[in-house]
């Protein structure tokens, strides 16, 4: 039986309305939302300009098909270090991303690794140890290895040998500067150097605070302790919302006496820093060199006049760790060269960071958005997963850093070495460890004459 036409046309408009009102509330939320993400955002981006993009040889493939040491067992091996005794007995150092800090032989891979710890371990919780596997499928308890217990396992990043061989110096992501000892009956017991630092504000006033994010360290012959400090606002679970900020937080901090761990705490020499990441000191304290990730630059300070200065600029890459380039015997440091471990390749015709740079008022949105919903962490799947080191040649005490194109290493496809963290170059090889926790293992590539 049908309406009335006046009937069973208000019934329409009725019909119209209500769905027109209900759009209008969605799309009123959904406003309201965004203006929220912007307004509430804790991020306060800084503008940036960056130099157009470089290129890269287009046929560079060198990394394709490189071999991996420790496949099934290293995850997210970002930092390797090495260090020969008087007898020349060698061994490599690296942490992982559950936390264990591990010894092997670089002579000989095959014979296995010995894990000397857990940065974890130095934690209020103990020393978290189970894995997956061991757990009930509704039980929620810390898992090493997985991103949202790293704060409980612990993240070592950078990783140094001290100037006596006795001990391994770490800078954790969560933890502070941690040391392993080496020597001994008490090898691998682990300990805290440093949680926290001191920095002059304005008035010269000294105040303390906690170390939110160190990441590279190196000891020089002194015994002196040089580390970067990437930033005080985020933490390494969250840390792509500080190259979204690009905010100048970042440091260089000092340990004149490191050993001295109850009167001595780390003051800053160097800040304002973007993305403050990896560091080379030089052996007599002349110079130190950081890489800021988010410029996609290395800057160098003179220690003796404070005076800071830019090596190298619009690298084709974000550069992540840095590593002396190692003379004939290859062992000994040579600094006429550095190594640059690449996160993420910066080439024509795009790339995200760049595209970014000037878009503030976007990226505090986005910032906001990712900080709200907890999936910062889910850009990394936006990251191209192309693997790239490049060698550089150092001039006049590393005043300049000078790029040729036979000195890049490529895995356009990032099959062998997605996310690459660090390329340290030992006994005729480098390697190559990536800062992405399901990527296991150690690449191993057979560096030839010349290289």
């Amino acid at each position: 039986r049908r309406l009335h036409p006046e009937v069973e046309s208000s019934s329409t408009m009725a019909m119209m309305l209500g769905k027109t009102t209900i759009f209008s509330i969605i799309f009123a939320i959904f406003l309201g939302v965004l203006r929220n993400c912007y307004l509430q955002s804790p991020l306060r981006p800084v503008a940036v300009e960056m130099p157009p993009l470089p290129t890269t040889p287009a046929n560079e493939s060198r990394l394709v098909g490189t071999p991996k040491i420790f496949e099934n067992d290293w995850p997210g091996a970002e930092h390797v270090t090495f260090h020969c005794d008087k007898k020349n007995k060698c061994t490599g150092y690296s942490g992982l991303a559950d936390g264990r800090v591990v010894a092997f032989n670089p002579d000989a891979p095959e014979d296995g690794y010995e894990t000397l710890n857990r940065t974890g371990c130095v934690s209020k919780w103990g020393c978290p140890r189970l894995t997956r596997e061991e757990l009930p499928a509704d039980v929620d308890v810390p898992v090493c290895g997985e991103l949202k217990w790293e704060d409980v396992c612990g993240r070592p990043l950078g990783l140094t040998v001290s100037e006596d061989g006795g001990t391994l110096l770490v800078a954790d992501a969560y933890f502070g500067i941690l040391a392993v000892t080496l020597l001994g009956e008490e090898r691998g017991e682990l300990s805290v150097v440093a949680s926290h630092y001191l920095e002059k504000d304005s008035t010269n006033f000294q105040t303390r605070k906690i170390l939110k994010l160190p990441n590279s360290i190196q000891v020089v012959k002194t015994g002196a302790l040089y580390f970067t400090h990437t930033t005080d606002n985020w933490e390494r679970r969250t840390i792509l919302l500080d190259l979204l900020e690009t905010s100048p937080g970042g440091k260089v901090m000092k340990m004149d006496n490191w050993r001295n761990k109850l009167e001595e705490t780390p003051r800053v020499i160097w800040n304002s820093l973007v993305f403050a990441n990896g560091l080379l000191v030089d052996q007599d304290e002349k110079f130190a060199l950081v890489a800021e990730t988010a410029m996609a630059r290395i800057k160098r300070l003179d220690m003796a006049t404070s005076k800071v200065s830019v090596a190298v600029e619009n690298v084709p890459c974000t550069i992540d760790n840095l590593a002396w380039e190692v003379q004939k015997d290859g062992v000994s440091r040579d600094q006429k060269g550095v190594w640059l471990g690449c996160a993420v390749r910066r080439v024509k015709p795009f790339a995200l960071i760049d595209f970014l740079a000037s878009s503030t008022g976007f990226r505090r949105f986005l910032g906001g958005a990712l900080y709200f919903t907890g999936t910062s962490h889910f850009m990394y799947k936006l990251v191209p997963k192309t693997g790239m080191a490049i060698k550089m040649e150092a001039e006049d005490d590393a005043r300049t850093l000078v790029l040729k194109d036979a000195n890049i290493y490529i895995d356009p496809k990032g099959a062998h070495v997605p996310g690459m963290a660090q390329a340290v170059p030992f006994k005729g090889k480098l390697y190559m460890g990536s800062h992405k926790a399901e990527y296991k293992g150690l690449a191993v590539y057979s560096l030839k004459s010349g290289e």
